[in-house]
């Protein structure tokens, strides 16, 4: 479900997710091409936990899919969680050792 424009300052809801104007309520009830773009664009805007949440979600409906597993281990490497994204990577580049996406954070 989604409303557009301006959240009443009394709607202080821990299930609503600001992406610009618009606002998404219960994002596990969202389409999953939806919750893809909901986690992409909460992971530009630096809402790391969130974006681990839904990531997570889709790791659960998705499980082994790549693109899942890579931006799960970019979000824990732009939390400082190094060794978890270390992991990550490293599991991804076994799994897929072709795999160039991100592997410049791997690097770093």
């Amino acid at each position: 479900r989604r409303t557009r424009g301006r959240r009443p300052q009394s709607a202080e809801r821990e299930d609503e997710v600001d992406v610009g104007e618009e606002w998404v309520q219960d994002t596990s009830e969202a389409h999953w091409m939806g919750r893809f773009f909901l986690a992409k664009a909460v992971l530009d805007r630096q809402d790391l936990d969130e974006a681990l949440e839904i990531y997570g979600d889709l790791e659960i409906q998705f499980p082994g899919t790549p693109y899942v597993e890579s931006q799960r281990a970019l979000v824990q490497y732009y939390m400082r969680d190094f060794d978890e994204a270390q992991e990550a990577y490293e599991a991804l580049r076994e799994k897929d050792p072709h795999r160039l996406d991100y592997v410049d954070h791997y690097s770093n």
